[in-house]
């Protein structure tokens, strides 16, 4: 990124000052409005419409859906960004959908994997990412599971009345995925997956394993994945990936008898 001349830095500032009046966003703290001034600089050097690309970040950011977990039906949805100098990333999750997918990732693989997950969970997700995978998957990757994983913790909120528990095995031919969740809101994975190839699309096979664990500790939920039998990457990365849909379908399913309870003994989370 070329670096801005000071008439340059000041009308920047200037025009996000304007855009963040202009979307009623106030009391922002030092390191968001940073990283907000870091995105405006990049943008600008980009040209276009750099003041409405903003503007469309901060309706993502700081637009937040309505969200519930009464026990009468109402659907739990989340909003949630990400922008920095290397992604830019939103995502909209409805946990009570019916298992509707629109990703774009830019990544193939990616976007097939996280299809299969709200295909089988019956989550209705919204996803866009665009980042520099010029360089590598990396950033983007690590990023989409940030940002997918705040959307999941969102949408539990104070996660009453949900099952909280599950395990599941799912088979793809010769692979065996098994996938046990805690939704306990502590942030841990553990992943025994041994891919064959150093990538299976697009995507290195070394990024699935942190996906999973990026996914965990943002979504404040206990993962344990295990990949066995698999002949083909492809099989076993979409059985992981089906596994862990099925997984949080069932383990964020309400349970009436629990209705307006924390499930847990120590009635927190």
């Amino acid at each position: 990124m070329a670096t801005l001349t000071r008439n340059e830095a000041i009308s920047v500032g200037r025009a996000l000052a304007r855009v963040l009046r202009e979307a009623g966003v106030s009391g922002i703290s030092r390191r968001q409005r940073d990283q907000l001034r870091a995105l405006a600089f990049d943008l600008r050097q980009r040209g276009g419409s750099w003041e409405q690309a903003l503007r469309l970040h901060l309706q993502a950011q700081f637009a937040r859906a309505a969200t519930t977990t009464t026990a009468d039906g109402a659907a739990r949805q989340a909003e949630t960004s990400r922008a920095t100098r290397e992604t830019n990333i939103v995502v909209r999750l409805n946990l009570d959908g019916g298992g509707q997918a629109s990703v774009h990732t830019g990544i193939g693989i990616l976007d097939h994997l996280l299809r299969q997950l709200a295909f089988h969970g019956l989550l209705d997700l919204d996803l866009t990412a665009t980042g520099d995978i010029e360089v590598d998957a990396h950033h983007l990757t690590e990023d989409v599971a940030i940002t997918l994983g705040r959307a999941f913790d969102q949408a539990l909120a104070d996660r009453e009345g949900i099952e909280r528990f599950s395990s599941v095995i799912v088979p793809m031919d010769e692979a065996l995925a098994t996938v046990a969740l805690d939704l306990g809101g502590r942030g841990f994975s553990q992943v025994a997956a041994t891919f064959l190839a150093p990538t299976v699309g697009q995507l290195p096979t070394s990024l699935i394993p942190h996906f999973l664990d990026s996914l965990a500790r943002e979504a404040r939920l206990t993962l344990h994945a295990r990949l066995e039998g698999h002949r083909d990457d492809h099989h076993g990365a979409e059985a992981l990936f089906k596994a862990l849909g099925r997984a949080l379908a069932l383990a964020s399913r309400r349970d009436p008898r629990r209705a307006g309870q924390v499930p847990s003994t120590k009635a927190s989370l």
